[in-house]
Formats: C-alpha cells, structure tokens, sequence
C-alpha cells in the first residue's frame, strides 16, 4: 500500500539542489503500481507498505496516508524519499532529488518517485541474473524505516492541532472547525478533548487503523505535554 508521509528534515537538509528535467511520461497511478510491484517482490507479500516522504507539513496529508489534500499547498522542494519496511535486505530507504525545478517544485516530486522505483527494478534485474546475493541493496539500508518515521519529528503544534481536528469529523459533525481554524494551536484541555472525540472514531478497538491512531498519540502528547 502506498502511504506518504512528510519527509524528514534531515534528508532535506543533507541533499544538493543541482536538479535537471525529467523525461518520465508515465502517469502517477503507472509509478505508484510499479513501485507496489517492486516493493511486493522485496517483501515477498502482497500490498506490502511503501512510505513515499514528500516535502510537504503533515497537515497537508490525509489522515489515513492515503494521498495529499487537495487544497495542500505544493511541496517546498521535490526532494523525496521512499522506505519499504520489512524487505529480505532489511528496511530499505532511498531518496531521490535528481529531477526538478526551485520554481516548479510539484512538478517534479513524482518524476522523483518514479526515478526510484526503475531504481528498484534495475536493483532486481541484478539478483534476477544471480552476480550478487543482495549487496546492491547494502547502501539503502535505512536505520529506523521499519515504520513511519514519528510524526512528533518536524511537527509543528499547529500541525497537531489540525491533525486532531480533522480527525474528529465522523461525517455527522464539524464541531471542531468553528473552535479552531487553520494555522491556531489549541491549548492543552482543547486538544485532549479533540483527541477523545478522535479517538471514539479512530481507535483500533473501534475498528480504527492502528497507525493512524499512533499519528492522534503522538499529535495529543504534543500539544499536552505528555500521556493523558
């Protein structure tokens, strides 16, 4: 499954901004299905998770990781990185900044994607022809990429605040969105009961995704100091 996720400061901070233009012709959805494939052959299952980091706040994701928001705002950068937990050769990560433009940076963060997913493909055709037993793959070994890089690292409290306030919408109720609007940061009461409401829909016990309900934790403990 394809989930994204903001990218890690420090990946942005550690890459060189010396892009060109890309020549990819394949759409998003052609991408996103060759990267599951390689993904699915590296962990031998079937829908296995991918986590595309995009240089994007986490407000500007969707709740469950499925997509970015359509009104998000486009990336500051295209710079992107790509963690498949759980592979034969560990967590892999690897990270792309090869196509793009410092004006037109949406443009070219899926060219990104797609340039580490042929990436995948030609790491596969090596083992495919049996000259190595997996020591391609040594250099994207990532430490930590077993999951969702914590949504505590390079999240602002406003993000937190939005994070939970969306999350509190069940379709029947918008409450939470004549308290707080875009860009405030709610107090510590406010956001223990935003994430109580959240957690009513969200919860795995209710039939919530556990990683998404991990995301609430985190969000709450921001914003209150600590477990509550």
């Amino acid at each position: 499954m394809i989930l994204h996720r903001p990218l890690d400061p420090a990946t942005k901070a550690t890459v060189a901004c010396e892009w060109q233009s890309a020549r990819f012709e394949s759409s998003w959805a052609q991408t996103c299905a060759l990267l599951q494939m390689e993904a699915d052959h590296l962990t031998g299952r079937t829908r296995s998770d991918v986590f595309v980091e995009v240089d994007l706040p986490a407000s500007a994701i969707r709740l469950d990781g499925g997509g970015i928001r359509s009104n998000a705002k486009a990336p500051d950068t295209p710079v992107v990185a790509v963690a498949i937990p759980g592979t034969r050769h560990g967590d892999l990560r690897l990270v792309s900044a090869r196509y793009g433009n410092r004006y037109h940076p949406a443009k070219y963060w899926q060219h990104n994607v797609r340039a580490v997913a042929l990436t995948l493909q030609a790491l596969r055709a090596v083992d495919r022809w049996g000259a190595t037993t997996g020591e391609q793959y040594r250099g994207f070994a990532a430490l930590g990429a077993g999951g969702p890089i914590a949504m505590g690292t390079g999240m602002t409290r406003a993000e937190a605040t939005a994070l939970l306030r969306d999350a509190t919408c069940d379709g029947t109720s918008d409450s939470y969105y004549r308290i707080i609007g875009d860009g405030e940061t709610a107090n510590a009461a406010l956001a223990l009961a935003m994430f109580r409401a959240a957690a009513k829909i969200h919860h795995p016990d209710a039939g919530g995704d556990p990683e998404t309900f991990r995301r609430l934790v985190e969000a709450r403990d921001l914003l209150t100091g600590g477990p509550s």
